[in-house]
């Protein structure tokens, strides 16, 4: 995995391009969202960030350039959330990557409080 290519995926995440995000995770993908719950294998976790970015709300979001260490990625996120009575707040967070060669293994979110 390469930070170029760990970009591709976030630019895929914002186009909402599910099948794209799904070419980019092993078999056994596990994703861990703010939820808190785990979602195993690949087409869990593609069904689950249909779910997520399907829940968006109209949220703006924007990715920060991607780290990549060896078989370890970061990409620190900042999103704007607009809440149905016109109210907004924002959010960073980041998101913590374990890779298998070109591949994206795990995928922990994180959040500032």
């Amino acid at each position: 995995m390469t930070a170029e290519r760990l970009d591709l995926f976030a630019a895929a995440w914002l186009r909402c391009d599910l099948e794209e995000l799904r070419d980019f995770l092993t078999i056994d993908a596990i994703y861990s969202p703010l939820s808190g719950d785990v979602v195993r294998g690949r087409e869990a976790v593609t069904r689950r960030f249909a779910e997520t970015l399907a829940d968006d709300g109209g949220s703006e979001l924007r990715f920060e350039p991607a780290v990549v260490a060896g078989t370890l990625g970061a990409c620190r996120w900042h999103m704007c959330v607009r809440t149905a009575d016109g109210a907004s707040f924002e959010i960073d967070g980041l998101d913590l990557y374990e890779f298998e060669g070109d591949r994206i293994r795990s995928k922990d979110v994180y959040q500032k409080a």
